[in-house]
């Protein structure tokens, strides 16, 4: 009995000494790195800016707006916050998002043509993080603009992403109808099979659809070579603004590379991120020209950090294929918070979201506390002279970066959302916010 006692003793302190070793292990891992990035950063007050004061270069092509979340709420509205500052300031006159290039469109007739309810609009979106007020917001905005200003004025909407290949097909088909291109009939029974999102790329009718397209891609390319050397063609201009056959030829295009990036091996992520920013920064390249030639050459784009970024570890984001493209004619702004709780998606269990709390352990975030819960740093600012925040600046450091999958796993592993970045070598300017809170989905 005696000897009972001395070894539950002894697993009780085994115990105690578990508990105190995760216990201390924790604040040094998770709660250590917080505390240290709240210290007082000098000279700040110098640099910290109002996100109205942010000043974009004189010939800048692409401004990039990133969000360290998808779910927070800040972030969202930060979109429209920053589309108004440009387009007042810098006559910018296009705004494209991390949505497939056929929801944009839909968008897009709505700002311009008033036809459909936001409401329905951004229920039909598939991404659930634009499910929201704030989304409906920006919609809402961009049409009320539009509807008090001349033509040449307005403001156009733009999805650059391509994983959606069911969100072209419509506009695709009611371009051949209204057009008088081609069998109309043959292309919509073909490319039906597109809108079943279970269906697997290697099908059979997929393959057709493909082929379809690639013909209908072929036909398009011809009549515009022959509008190009005046020979009357069948094709007439189309009323419903902004569906021309440049537009068309792109959704083509977007469909061709989401069948090829669904035919990858679904384990290789490497080779799937590498191919999606490359197709979008196809798309963004697409759009600003596509804006120049209407007389509008500085656009804005939005979506996640870790695409808009330069210096990605893992594969080549966008961001940095546009660099190798614009140079210093691309401004990417990335964006970071302190404190968050953030509304994702659990991974593996589908449709359900959840709000859960994060810290960035970020010393710039922390400084939002100073300023309203807000401020805008604009790099270019900074140099030798700032003392201690150039140094931060030009170092690696903790910087917030949550996705759309959340495990519990990450309450333990701070390092998975906790990512060591130099700001400097990743954006031109960023934006801070102190304390995030989660966006509201509408069911």
């Amino acid at each position: 009995m005696k000897l009972i006692k001395k070894i539950v003793k002894v697993i009780s302190i085994v115990l105690v000494l578990c508990i105190l070793v995760v216990g201390i292990g924790d604040a040094i891992w998770i709660y250590a790195p917080q505390v240290m990035a709240e210290k007082k950063i000098e000279k700040m007050e110098n640099y910290a800016k109002n996100i109205n004061d942010i000043d974009i270069p004189n010939g800048t092509k692409v401004v990039a707006l990133g969000e360290a979340t998808h779910g927070n709420a800040e972030f969202q509205n930060m979109k429209l916050d920053v589309l108004k500052l440009l387009v007042e300031k810098n006559k910018v006159r296009a705004f494209a998002l991390e949505t497939d290039f056929g929801e944009g469109l839909m968008i897009n007739y709505y700002i311009h043509n008033g036809v459909g309810n936001p409401k329905d609009i951004i229920k039909n979106l598939s991404f659930k993080i634009y499910h929201t007020e704030n989304m409906e917001n920006l919609i809402k905005w961009m049409k009320d603009y539009n509807s008090k200003v001349n033509d040449n004025e307005k403001i156009s909407f733009y999805g650059f992403d391509m994983q959606q290949p069911e969100a072209n097909v419509k506009y695709i088909v009611d371009y051949c109808k209204d057009n008088g291109i081609g069998n109309y009939k043959k292309v919509d029974d073909k490319l039906k099979i597109l809108y079943n999102t279970k269906v697997k790329m290697t099908d059979k009718r997929v393959v057709e659809a493909e082929e379809c397209l690639k013909e209908l891609k072929e036909e398009l390319n011809g009549l515009a070579k022959k509008a190009e050397n005046n020979v009357p063609s069948q094709n007439k201009a189309i009323e419903k603004y902004p569906i021309d056959s440049e537009v068309i030829l792109r959704a083509i295009e977007c469909i061709l590379n989401s069948i090829e990036y669904y035919r990858k091996d679904s384990t290789d992520y490497m080779s799937m991120n590498n191919m999606r920013d490359k197709c979008m920064s196809e798309n963004v390249q697409w759009i600003q020209k596509y804006e120049e030639k209407r007389g509008n050459s500085t656009i804005m784009i939005s979506g996640h950090n870790g695409h808009i970024g330069l210096n990605e570890k893992m594969y080549k984001s966008m961001g940095e294929h546009l660099y190798d493209i614009y140079k210093d004619k691309y401004f990417a702004i990335g964006t970071d918070y302190f404190k968050t709780e953030c509304n994702i998606n659990n991974i593996g269990i589908s449709e359900e979201r959840g709000n859960y709390k994060f810290c960035s352990a970020d010393p710039l975030a922390a400084q939002a506390k100073r300023f309203a819960g807000t401020y805008y740093l604009d790099f270019s600012d900074i140099n030798k002279d700032s003392g201690e925040l150039y140094e931060v600046v030009n170092s690696d450091m903790r910087m917030g970066s949550l996705g759309e999958g959340y495990s519990f796993l990450m309450e333990f592993l701070p390092i998975s959302n906790r990512i060591k970045q130099t700001p400097t070598k990743k954006y031109r300017a960023m934006i801070f916010v102190y304390e995030a809170t989660p966006i509201k989905i509408i069911n």
